[in-house]
C-alpha cells in the first residue's frame, strides 16, 4: 500500500503538469507577444503624432486613450464607441485576433484545470469510503473526468498545433509546414480517440475455469454449506463450482464457464486444496467466504466489478498515447486513489469475514487452513516455474498436480519453506488479503512460524474432496486443459529461446517463425534475403532497420556490418506494391529480429 501511495503522488504531479503545462506556455507566450505588439503600437502612434507636429498635451491625451484600450484588450471590448478601432485591430483570424483568443482560452483552461483538480480530490476522498460510495464515485468520476479529458485533449492539442507555427515564426522568423501539419493531424487524431473512448463500452465477462458441482454428486458438501450459511444468517449459494485454482471465493457476478453462464450467488472451491484441508479447516474457509454474502460484499462487488473493468479498459486505450496524456493522468490519479480505497476496505471486510468464520467454526482451523493454502500456492508456483524453465518441449501429460502432491510435505520441512512463508498471503480474485500474522491476531489464534511446516505436513484423514463423487473426473479434465495451454505457452517461449541446433529445435522455431516472402525481401528466423541480388544478411549482421513509407513506393534501409572488415554500410531496398502488406512486413521484421535477440541472450 505504501508503494501505491508513492505512485499516487507521482501520478498527481504528472496530472498537474498535464493539465497546466501547455496552457501555461500558451498563456506566457501569447501574453509576451501581445505586450510586445501593444508597446510597438503605442510607439508607432507616438511617432506618427510627433511627425504630425501635435503638442505634447494633445499627444499625451491620444496616447492615454490607446493605453487604456490597447490592441491586446480591444478584441474583447464590446464598447460601441470602439467598433471601428476593434474592426481594424481584430480582424477575425488575423494575428491580433489569434493571440487574444489564445491568451483568453489558456487562462480559461488553467481555471478549468484547477476545477478538474478539485473534482479529482473530492472523488479521491469519496473513494476511501465504503463500496457504495466507491461505486457512486466511479460512475460520477468516470463521466466527469472523461468529458473534461476530452475537452482538455481537443483544446490543448489545438494549442500545440497553434504553438508549432507561432513559436518558430516568432523566434526564428520562419516556420515548418511539415511540423504544423503533423501536429495538426496528431491533434485531430487525439481528439477523435478521446471522444470515441467516452462512448466506448467494454464488455465485461468473468470467466472461470471450473465445472458445476451438482448436489447429487456432493450431497454432504451441499448440506454443510447450507448449514454454515444458516449459521451466518445468509442465503446459501445457488451453485458450487469446482476448479483447480489455488483459492476459494464467492461472487454474485455472472460467471462464464466452458459449458455456459451461471448467475446469482456462486461459491468456487479449489479441488486440489480441498484434498489438503481436513473438513474442519475447509469448513472455516467456506464460512469465511459465505460471510461475504452476509455482509453484502458480493452484491456491491457485482455492481462495482463490471464498471471498474470498463473504466480500466477506457484508461488502457489511452495508455502510451502522447496526444491523450492530458486525459490519461487525471484518470490514473483517480484510479490509483480508488485502488487504495478498495484495498483498505477489502482488508476490513477480510477481517470481518475471518471473525465470522471463527465464530461459526473456530479460529484455529481457519489459520491452519490459511497456512496450507499459502504453502500450496507458493509451492505450486515454484513447480510451474521450474517446469516452464525446461529447455525441452513437454510431451503428453505434464503431471503438475502430481509433482505438487508428492513434493509439498518435503517442501514443508525444507530450508526454503520458511523464507517462502515470510509475509505469506492468500491468492484471491477479488480481495486484497491482510498478512497471515495480522489474520492470526484478528481471530486470536496464533500459530508459531516454526510449526507451519508441521501444519502443512499433517495427514488429512477426512476431506470434503472425498465427498464429491466426480471430483477426480472434474479435476482430470481441468488439469488436462490447463496443461495443454501450459505446454503450448512453453513451446512458444522455446521458439524465442532456441538458436536451433537440431531438427527438433528448428521445427519449433519454424512453427512460430516461418519464412515470410514479401517479394522484394524475404524474412526468416535467421535473417533477411534481398530478392534483387539474392544477398542474405543474418540478424547478427543487421545493426539497424529503417522503414520509410512513400507515395511512390516504400523503402527499407538495413544498416549491416561486414563480418570481415567490421565496417557498416546501408543496404537500400525498394518495395514496390508493398502497401497492402506494409504493416505485416514491419511487424515481421520487428518480431523476427526480437526473437533472435532473445535467443542470443538465452544462449
Amino acid at each position: 500500500m505504501h508503494t501505491l501511495k508513492s505512485e499516487l503522488l507521482r501520478m498527481a504531479l504528472y496530472a498537474v503538469l498535464a493539465l497546466a503545462l501547455v496552457p501555461t506556455v500558451t498563456l506566457l507566450f501569447s501574453g509576451h507577444v501581445l505586450k510586445t505588439w501593444d508597446r510597438q503600437f503605442i510607439e508607432a502612434i507616438d511617432g506618427d503624432l510627433r511627425k504630425s507636429g501635435e503638442s505634447a498635451a494633445e499627444r499625451e491625451q491620444v496616447l492615454a486613450r490607446f493605453r487604456a484600450n490597447p490592441p491586446s484588450t480591444v478584441c474583447g471590448n464590446n464598447d460601441p464607441a470602439l467598433a471601428d478601432y476593434r474592426a481594424r485591430a481584430c480582424d477575425p483570424w488575423g494575428d491580433q485576433w489569434q493571440f487574444y483568443w489564445a491568451h483568453t482560452i489558456s487562462k480559461a483552461m488553467l481555471f478549468w484545470g484547477a476545477a478538474v483538480a478539485a473534482v479529482i480530490a473530492a472523488l479521491c476522498v469519496a473513494a476511501q469510503r465504503d463500496r457504495d460510495a466507491q461505486y457512486r464515485s466511479l460512475l460520477i468520476g468516470w463521466r466527469l473526468l472523461s468529458w473534461s479529458g476530452a475537452v482538455e485533449v481537443v483544446v490543448q492539442n489545438a494549442m500545440l498545433a497553434w504553438l508549432s507555427f507561432w513559436l518558430t515564426a516568432w523566434y526564428l522568423e520562419r516556420y515548418s509546414v511539415k511540423l504544423v501539419m503533423l501536429t495538426g493531424i496528431g491533434a485531430a487524431a487525439a481528439a477523435v480517440v478521446a471522444v470515441a473512448q467516452i462512448f466506448a463500452r467494454t464488455k465485461w465477462k468473468f470467466e472461470v475455469e471450473g465445472e458445476l458441482v451438482r448436489e447429487q454428486d456432493a450431497p454432504a458438501l451441499w448440506q454443510r454449506v447450507r448449514n454454515l450459511a444458516q449459521t451466518l444468517g445468509t442465503e446459501p449459494p445457488r451453485q458450487i463450482i469446482g476448479g483447480i485454482d489455488t483459492n476459494f471465493f464467492v461472487t454474485e457476478s455472472p460467471i462464464t464457464l466452458a459449458k455456459g453462464t451461471v448467475d446469482g450467488r456462486s461459491l468456487f472451491v479449489s479441488l486440489p486444496l480441498l484434498r489438503v484441508l481436513d473438513q474442519r479447516e475447509a469448513d472455516a474457509v467456506l464460512a469465511h467466504e459465505l460471510a461475504h454474502f452476509s455482509g453484502g460484499d458480493t452484491e456491491r462487488s457485482a455492481k462495482l466489478g463490471p464498471a471498474l473493468s470498463q473504466f480500466d479498459g477506457y484508461i488502457g486505450a489511452m495508455r502510451g498515447k502522447v496526444m491523450t496524456l492530458v486525459a490519461f493522468y487525471p484518470l490514473i490519479v483517480y484510479r490509483t486513489a480508488l485502488e487504495l480505497g478498495l484495498m483498505r476496505e477489502s482488508r476490513a471486510r477480510e477481517f470481518l469475514a475471518d471473525r465470522a468464520a471463527a465464530q461459526a467454526v473456530s479460529g484455529r482451523p481457519l489459520i491452519s487452513a490459511l497456512i496450507k493454502i499459502s504453502a500450496y500456492g507458493n509451492y505450486r508456483g515454484q513447480i510451474e516455474e521450474e517446469l516452464f524453465q525446461r529447455g525441452e518441449r513437454h510431451e503428453g501429460e505434464i503431471g503438475i498436480s502430481a509433482y505438487v502432491a508428492q513434493g509439498l510435505k518435503p517442501f514443508a520441512y525444507s530450508d526454503k519453506f520458511q523464507d517462502a512463508m515470510d509475509g505469506a498471503n492468500i491468492p484471491h480474485p477479488f480481495d486484497s488479503h491482510p498478512k497471515l500474522t495480522e489474520r492470526m491476531e484478528n481471530v486470536s489464534s496464533p500459530i508459531p512460524a516454526k510449526l507451519f511446516g508441521a501444519v502443512v505436513a499433517t495427514e488429512v484423514t477426512a476431506s470434503w474432496y472425498s465427498e464429491i463423487l466426480n471430483a477426480a473426473d472434474i479435476e482430470s479434465r481441468l488439469w488436462s486443459a490447463y496443461e495443454s495451454r501450459f505446454a503450448q505457452a512453453h513451446e512458444h517461449v522455446l521458439a524465442y529461446r532456441y538458436l536451433p541446433s537440431n531438427e527438433q529445435e528448428l521445427a519449433i522455431v519454424l512453427k512460430y517463425f516461418p519464412p515470410q516472402d514479401f517479394g522484394a525481401v524475404a524474412v526468416a528466423y535467421d535473417g533477411v534475403t534481398v530478392a534483387k541480388d539474392q544477398s542474405n544478411y543474418g540478424w547478427d549482421q543487421i545493426k539497424g532497420i529503417n522503414y520509410e513509407d512513400g507515395y511512390g513506393g516504400d523503402v527499407l534501409k538495413l544498416t549491416v556490418k561486414d563480418p570481415g572488415s567490421g565496417k557498416t554500410s546501408t543496404k537500400k531496398v525498394k518495395l514496390p506494391g508493398i502497401k497492402p502488406h506494409r504493416e505485416l512486413l514491419k511487424q515481421t521484421l520487428g518480431g523476427y529480429r526480437h526473437r533472435h535477440q532473445v535467443s542470443r541472450q538465452q544462449s
